[in-house]
C-alpha cells in the first residue's frame, strides 16, 4: 500500500472516535444472537479528503471483522 489507512474504532453511541471520518470505521454493537459485534463503514475522510463514511455491513460478529477487512483492503 502506498498510503496509510486511517481506522477509527468506537463503542461510544456519541461517535467519540469519529468513525464517520475514518477510511474504515468500526462501531461496536451487539452481534446477531448476542455477543460482541461491529457495524463497518468505509470511505470517510478529513482535511483535503473530506467525506462521510458509508455503511458497508453490520452488525457482524467481532470474529468476522478481520476477514471482511482483509477482503476490503485486498481490493
Amino acid at each position: 500500500m502506498d498510503t496509510p489507512i486511517n481506522i477509527h474504532l468506537t463503542g461510544c453511541p456519541n461517535s467519540c472516535a469519529q468513525h464517520y471520518i475514518g477510511d474504515i470505521g468500526l462501531v461496536g454493537t451487539t452481534a446477531p444472537g448476542g455477543g460482541e459485534g461491529y457495524n463497518i463503514v468505509l470511505g470517510g475522510g478529513s482535511d483535503t479528503d473530506q467525506g462521510l463514511a458509508r455503511p458497508l455491513c453490520g452488525p457482524v460478529p467481532s470474529a468476522a471483522v478481520r476477514d471482511i477487512l482483509d477482503h476490503v483492503v485486498g481490493r
